[in-house]
């Protein structure tokens, strides 16, 4: 997975500061670095039910299930349509 984290810890440092780790993960995002790579995310409990959420009431919608379907099943890589960047400096 891309860094999309602001903040990671490695698996082995979270076995060591899991409190810690835990306490922090309740107000933001922490990404868990595994070989290098994310592969894992703990998240606020309020920002992974909103998100649930947000899904559920788009999966009501035919015209944005398959969106839904598309964004939450797994891949790797980025999407072959995503673009490099999606700030205003983007080309």
């Amino acid at each position: 997975m891309e860094r999309h984290f602001t903040e990671t810890i490695s698996v082995t440092a979270l076995r060591k500061d899991f409190d810690a780790t835990l306490m922090a993960a309740a107000t933001r995002a922490i990404g868990i670095e595994e070989n290098g790579a994310i592969s894992a995310a703990l998240v606020p409990a309020d920002e992974y039910a909103s998100l649930r959420a947000l899904a559920g009431r788009a999966m009501q919608s035919n015209a944005l299930a398959d969106i839904i379907k598309d964004l939450t099943s797994a891949r790797p890589g980025a999407h072959p349509h995503s673009p490099e960047r999606y700030d205003d400096a983007a080309k």
